[in-house]
């Protein structure tokens, strides 16, 4: 990801999408704000971004994975800070952390999505994955 952004992949070459799965969604935030202050730190010995490493997460041209294992409020925060268009659901099947057959209904019920809204919760569990695979 460091190199998508500071090498400038994303800027030229702007059907070029990216993400990750199987590593969890909380350092996500973090890490792209990070990055960001760490340009700024070194700026001039780093080719000049078109959008700050965040706003890449932000467009969709970066999606992780999410995690339920993670909980609501970690689920929440990243959104708070990532927009409803970065995080895609998964499962975490067949590991014991999936709580299957109920993972879907655990997230599903996370009380945070009646503030959100349907379309927030339909772009999480499914709508950003058909986007990031293309299907849609």
């Amino acid at each position: 990801l460091s190199y998508l952004i500071v090498g400038r992949i994303f800027d030229r070459f702007p059907n070029i999408n990216a993400g990750a799965a199987e590593v969890g969604h909380g350092w996500l935030p973090h890490w792209l704000i990070r990055l960001g202050e760490m340009i700024n730190y070194v700026a001039g010995t780093t080719p000049k971004t078109d959008y700050k490493p965040i706003e890449y997460a932000q467009m969709g041209r970066f999606r992780c994975g999410a995690e339920p294992f993670e909980g609501p409020e970690m689920t929440k925060a990243c959104i708070d800070l990532l927009g409803t268009g970065c995080l895609m659901h998964q499962s975490d099947y067949p590991h014991n952390e999936a709580h299957f057959p109920d993972t879907a209904g655990i997230v599903i019920d996370w009380p945070f999505w009646q503030d959100l809204g349907t379309e927030a919760l339909e772009a999480h569990m499914s709508g950003n994955a058909e986007k990031f695979l293309r299907l849609i």
